[in-house]
């Protein structure tokens, strides 16, 4: 037997269809607007178009994933320390992508080194160990943190960066400032 409080549970965990299809339509805007600089020459004012187009997708990012911690924190309504609800918050988080980022990121660095080894006449090992270390940053998600100089094997992961950088002081005060 159905009672409201199931009906209202099931309503707030249902998937907002609306915000995926946003989601759908601005993912393909920002793989679009990576992949202008395989076209010809004769089409820059689309490439210049799509780019613009694809800052807008990130903002759009930036607020659904606003939007999402903050509907995270009103559903569950933490009990805990503001700091230890932040950490778990950011941890699962992370959890939900991190198998996804790791492969991307050693695929990468792989392809870079084979690239690199093929490419280049200075093949020694304290090079490659330089390249290696290089990636740290990228590798514990902190490279847009600041570390200028270091190599980004991913690009498309600096998002993946900013938005957990700025999501733990933003849901660490919205804990602890309900």
């Amino acid at each position: 037997m159905r009672t409201n409080a199931n009906i209202q549970d099931r309503k707030a965990y249902m998937k907002n269809y609306e915000i995926s299809f946003l989601k759908f339509i601005f993912t393909i805007i920002v793989i679009y607007s990576h992949t202008t600089s395989f076209m010809d020459e004769g089409m820059e004012t689309i490439r210049r178009n799509c780019g613009q187009s694809g800052y807008w997708a990130v903002h759009f990012f930036f607020i659904v994933s606003g939007y999402l911690m903050i509907s995270h924190y009103f559903k569950n309504k933490p009990q805990f320390l503001a700091g230890k609800e932040s950490w778990k918050f950011i941890e699962r988080k992370f959890r939900s992508i991190a198998m996804q980022y790791y492969v991307a990121f050693f695929i990468s660095l792989c392809i870079y080194l084979i690239v690199y080894i093929y490419t280049n006449d200075e093949n020694t090992v304290s090079k490659l160990i330089q390249i290696v270390v290089g990636t740290i940053p990228e590798f514990f998600v902190v490279k847009q943190i600041g570390f200028n100089g270091s190599l980004m094997m991913n690009g498309a992961t600096w998002y993946i960066s900013a938005m957990l950088i700025c999501m733990i002081p933003l849901y660490y005060m919205l804990v602890k400032n309900p």
